[in-house]
């Protein structure tokens, strides 16, 4: 079990006054944060995007060259 004068010290850190230097210092922390969440989530987007586009021009190109260079005629596309 916790003492009380531990749960006092813990509780102290919330409940106390913040100087400006301490607000600047976590509002930046927090915007850099978020900052870096957006740029992560859209890094990842664009590559997941284009990720997808190259495999879609890869299987149509595929397609299309056993399509165009097929030697025996046939409705089968594959």
């Amino acid at each position: 079990m916790i003492e009380k004068r531990q749960v006092f010290l813990r509780s102290y850190q919330f409940c106390r006054k913040k100087s400006l230097v301490d607000r600047i210092k976590g509002s930046l922390f927090r915007v850099k944060k978020v900052v870096w969440l957006r740029l992560r989530s859209a890094r990842r987007l664009r590559l997941l995007i284009f990720s997808r586009l190259k495999r879609a021009f890869y299987y149509r190109r595929r397609r299309f060259s056993r399509l165009f260079n097929a030697t025996q005629t046939s409705s089968c596309l594959w």
